[in-house]
């Protein structure tokens, strides 16, 4: 008895000092902007990315995280002025690298849902999704990946364009069709 709890000791012990390593690593790397971003401080992280990229033009191109956060950040504020513009830079960013993984769709279609402009709305959900299920129907096991394959299965990379897309016909009034999409 006396063994097995200082055995349960050891390893408590054990995963005390390796989080701990951990957490101070992460704390050393760990920026305000993430700290904001991560607590869901929307207006104060768009104010800190903002203020940022004013002093020094470069900071955005430097930290292209920091461009999809202030995106989000727009998004979640519901800045849709400055969201559009936001979503131009990282789409003509991934157009120059050649990819295109859809990362402003959501952003773009909230918006224009609740601007209620269905119809580009649509248009977009449209092309996300299909963009998306090609991606899925292409995807590949990859045993080196970091990705959690075959367990976290890409098909799950179409729930949000098909949410989007069922909410978008039923706004615009296409019943059946968001029930489509829905199922």
């Amino acid at each position: 008895m006396a063994i097995k709890k200082m055995v349960q000791a050891f390893i408590l012990g054990a995963l005390v000092v390796v989080s701990s390593g951990c957490t101070i690593d992460v704390q050393k790397h760990y920026t305000r902007e993430a700290s904001l971003y991560h607590t869901g401080h929307f207006q104060e992280l768009a104010e800190e990315i903002e203020s940022k990229s004013a002093k020094d033009p470069t900071y955005l191109n430097e930290y292209s995280l920091y461009v999809k956060w202030l995106c989000e950040a727009y998004s979640r504020l519901k800045k849709y002025n400055k969201l559009f513009e936001c979503v131009r830079r990282i789409n003509k960013e991934q157009e120059w690298k050649g990819q295109d993984w859809g990362i402003t769709s959501e952003w773009e279609i909230d918006a224009w849902i609740d601007l209620s402009d269905y119809k580009k709305a649509l248009d977009k959900a449209n092309r996300w999704y299909v963009g998306v299920s090609q991606i899925v129907k292409n995807a590949k096991p990859d045993p080196e990946s970091r990705i959690c394959w075959p367990v976290c299965l890409p098909e799950r990379f179409l729930v949000k364009p098909l949410g989007l897309l069922s909410l978008a016909h039923a706004l615009s009034g296409n019943r059946a069709e968001a029930l489509k999409f829905a199922n």
